[in-house]
Parts: C-alpha cells; structure tokens; sequence
C-alpha cells in the first residue's frame, strides 16, 4: 500500500495472512507487525510464504517454515512478521516448493532450503551463494527450479528439468546443479515463470516461451515465439500456477496456459487451456499483474486491484468465496474503514461499510425479508459497492450482510461462512424491429425484435420476462435480480420472474459516486423491501 502497510486475502492456512485465527478471508486484511513496506513477495507451496523488503534494508517475512530460511530464530511458523537478518538488503525474493532464492545488492544470488539441483547439500539453512551468478537483474522460482535474468539480457535457469523448462536444448529431462544458458532467449529485458515453463519479454518487444508444458506449440529444443496483440510491457510477477499474463499498450491485459477456474479471463466451460494469448475482459490501465495457481490479480492506475478466477479461498477479495472469469474489483482496498479486529476461523467476512455524509436522495440501507410463517428478517447492509459499465448503459448493485446467520434462518448449514447477497443488475434498452429486404425487389425477407442499450437514469426498473421484453417495441428501464443466502438462491429464481407489477426497483440517485434507490420485491417464497445506496465503481 501507498502508506507502506501490506494487505493480504484468500487462503489464510499456515499463517500466510501472518495470523493464527484466518483460515480463508475474502477481503483484504492488514499483516500485523509489517510497515514501511517497499515491495511484497509471495509463493511458496500453496502461496504460503511471503515476505516483504522495508525501506531500511530489513526483510521481514510470515507464513508456513517450509520456504524461510531455516534458522534457529525462525524454528517454529512465522507469526507474526518476524525478521531475517540473512535476507538484509536483498531486492527480490522468489519462494518455491520448498525452497526460496533473493536477489541480493551486489546483484549475485543466494538460496536456501531444498535447493533443485543441489543434490551434494539437500536443504541448506542458511542463503548460500548460486555459483556462477553475477550481474543478475531479476529471479523467479517455479515449483521445482529457479531462472534468472542477467545484464547481458540472457535467462539461465537451474534446478528439476522434468519438463524441459531449465534446459529446453537437451530435449530430455535431468537436473542442472549449474545454471544453464536458454538457447534461443537474447536481449531479454524481464523474466516470468509457471510451474512448468518459462517466459521473456524481449528487448525488441516480443515474447519468448519455452518447456514441455509451454502454452505455445513448443516442440522439445526449441524456444517459441508467442503472439501479443500490442507491444508487451510487463509480465506476471509470480511462478505458481499453470499460466502467465501480460501487460500490453494501454493496460489491457493477457493471459495464456491453464483455464481450470477462469483465470485467463473466460469461462473454464468455453476453454480450459490456451495456447495462444486471451484478452481478460473489461480491464484496462493496468501497470502490474500476478498470477497464483487458479486466479489473477491486476494492479490498475488508480491503485485498485482486480482479480479473477478461481475463489474457493477468497483469493479474488470480493468478499464471496465464488468463482468468476471476470474481473472484480479487490474490496475495501482503499477504504479507510478499520477492518474486523479478528475474523471467525471460517470467514466471509468484510469491513463494515461507511453510509455517513449520503448525498442527496439517499437513505441508509434499511432492507427487510419476510418469509410466510417466519419472523421478519433484517438485511442489514455491511457491505455495498456498485460498478457502472457500458458508458453507463448497464450498472451492477451488490449489497452484503457478512454477519447474516444462514443457519438460524433458513433449513440449511452454509458450507463456509454466512453471508446473505442481492445483485441488482440494472439496464436501460428500447425493443426495435429491424427488417431484411431482398435488394432487388425490396420486399421484406426477414424481420426480428432486437434490443438496443440506452444510457441509464433515475427512475422505476422493473423485471420483464424474456417473451415479453422482446416481441414489442418501446424503451424500458429493467432489472435483473438475484438473492442469494451462502451462494443459493432465495427467494427469486435465477433469472427474472413473471411478475412484473411486484419486482421493482427505484432508482433515486444515479450520480458519479453513488447509486441510490427502493426496492420492492415479492414471489410466493416471500418478499423484499427498503432502501439501498452503494458506491460506485466505474469501469
């Protein structure tokens, strides 16, 4: 952070949030004992190791043993940051599977652990120096070897080369204890590692990849270009994970490899693996991007994070544990709200929400369900935040209540954390026909209902049923909704119901910052009412 304190979210196992009592968070929790931050690196099996470098020189690292260097002082798991004087004055530290590697001030570098390749000293305790090694730019560790990038813009690489990722011109797999040069990789000018593959951004701004289970048609002993649409201007900073991404012109970013929870940016059902680079939607302005084995992260100009991917964890930090291919924005990043003192072990938890100084047109959020033969149920609204997108022809609202008892209130045990959700999907389109003339005769051969997007505005938005949105003419303001209680749906179906006279929304304020409105809603399993606002987000 901007204020040298680090955040983390998502799995919280081994103490990787630098606490004992988070297991999984999805929102973004301060590490204690951390300040005056310079940089962060995370990795480490299960990305349970991070460490941060600090202003003065110090390293202070937390998280699971299996990764730090095993000293005396740090014989037990780190909690909270604890410091490593062996790592002083290091600029990059990369974490393994079991192993880690710095990239010192005198540009050599120095590992520890379970070194790959160092069969004659199988775990070293402290930083030993790599042989062979100076003049060093940048380092990155995969799951079982190490790359690093020199001055003279060539990669060596070192460590288990089962998959032809440490030394792709010998076209068999072995262990390299030295350093070994990637034929066919000159001028590089950055360096990013998956767990079984390597790549490079050269100077003339093409990218290079290579190993056996490269993303690209690689055949074993050469090195292959991989198309970008745009120059590259950076690439992924972490090795863990089956994928990469890229930073081309104007911030928009790309990935490639493996698909097996959306972290390229589509769907895993439409493709679970990419050889080539996909375009993640609906994000631009990027200056830096990460990767972790099932989701992706983009630092944006404006300081916000955007992840997508996989959330079993939390790892996206939205404050839902649910997968998504696209990219949502890292909640309460930059929010001045003091976060929870302490979280549950299992948490879906967030920072209470802020609605002092509402502008005009607002109400605080007072929502109320009611279910037949139950007692009223307050919604209370912890967390709220909305995204306008489209040039403001389409706006999602999502209200939380982290503390909602699921258990207590409906006949099911949430399988992790409470949580009560409502989506509010707002647009704005007017039903057109649009006919086909034969050219000749100019009579009509074809005719059909097409909708097109009007910007949005305050005013009644109302659910419609696909058949009749759609088989007569006329502009209507709509909404989607959607209700869910631990991700199942309550209340409403899925998709929009047939009702329209009882599933409305009131939008009272649409400004720049906030969207305000009333809401109505009733079906047969009960009904919805209050006020809501939400602060938005524009993308």
């Amino acid at each position: 952070m901007i204020d040298g304190t680090v955040r983390g979210w998502g799995d919280g196992a081994r103490f990787a949030l630098g606490r004992e009592d988070a297991a999984s968070v999805s929102y973004p929790l301060t590490i204690a004992g951390v300040a005056r931050a310079t940089a962060v690196f995370a990795g480490g099996t299960d990305m349970a190791t991070a460490c941060a470098t600090i202003d003065d020189g110090r390293v202070l690292c937390w998280g699971a043993r299996r990764g730090f260097p095993l000293t005396r002082e740090l014989s037990v798991e780190g909690v909270p940051a604890t410091e490593v004087p062996a790592l002083a004055g290091a600029r990059e530290i990369t974490i393994g599977s079991g192993f880690g590697c710095a990239l010192m001030a005198d540009e050599t570098v120095r590992c520890w652990g379970n070194v790959p390749g160092w069969v004659e000293l199988p775990r070293h305790r402290e930083p030993e120096p790599v042989p062979g090694l100076e003049g060093v730019v940048s380092v990155r560790a995969g799951w079982s070897y190490v790359c690093a990038l020199g001055k003279d813009g060539r990669v060596r690489c070192w460590g288990y080369d089962h998959a032809l990722q440490v030394a792709p011109s010998e076209g068999k797999s072995f262990v390299a204890k030295v350093p070994t040069v990637i034929a066919g990789v000159e001028d590089a000018v950055e360096l990013a590692v998956a767990d079984h593959f390597g790549a490079a951004r050269l100077g003339d701004g093409t990218l290079r990849v290579w190993g056996g289970q490269a993303p690209a048609d690689v055949s074993p002993g050469r090195v292959s270009p991989l198309a970008l649409a745009g120059s590259p201007v950076a690439l992924s900073s972490s090795g863990v994970g089956a994928h990469v991404c890229a930073i081309a012109e104007r911030g928009a970013v790309q990935c490639v490899g493996y698909n097996s929870s959306g972290q390229l940016g589509v769907p895993p059902r439409q493709r679970y693996a990419a050889k080539t680079m996909v375009a993640v939607p609906d994000l631009t302005d990027a200056v830096a991007v990460a990767t972790s084995q099932t989701h992706s992260c983009a630092l944006v100009r404006d300081g916000n994070v955007w992840c997508w991917g996989g959330n079993s964890r939390g790892g996206l930090g939205d404050g839902t544990l649910s997968d998504d291919h696209r990219p949502r924005p890292v909640a309460h990043l930059l929010d001045i709200t003091p976060l929870p003192p302490s979280p549950p072990r299992f948490v879906d938890d967030g920072p209470v929400e802020s609605f002092d100084g509402l502008p005009e047109g607002c109400a605080h959020p007072t929502l109320t369900l009611t279910f037949p033969g139950r007692e009223r149920t307050d919604f209370a609204v912890k967390s709220a935040y909305a995204q306008i997108a489209d040039d403001g022809k389409k706006a999602s609202i999502n209200l939380r209540d982290h503390g909602f008892n699921v258990a207590k209130s409906f006949w099911f045990e949430p399988p992790r954390g409470d949580r009560l959700r409502l989506e509010l999907v707002l647009s704005h389109t007017k039903t057109v026909k649009q006919q086909r003339r034969d050219p000749a005769t100019q009579r009509v051969i074809h005719s059909d209902w097409v909708k097109l997007p009007l910007k949005l505005k305050p005013g009644v938005h109302r659910t419609f049923p696909a058949w009749l949105a759609l088989d007569s003419s006329g502009a209507r303001p709509t909404v989607e909704i959607h209700l869910t209680a631990a991700d199942r749906p309550i209340l409403l179906e899925a998709s929009p119901v047939r009702d329209a006279d009882t599933q409305m929304v009131t939008i009272t304020r649409m400004g720049p910052d906030w969207i305000c409105g009333t809401l109505a809603v009733s079906s047969s399993r009960g009904t919805l009412t209050g006020d809501f606002a939400a602060r938005v987000h524009w993308r």
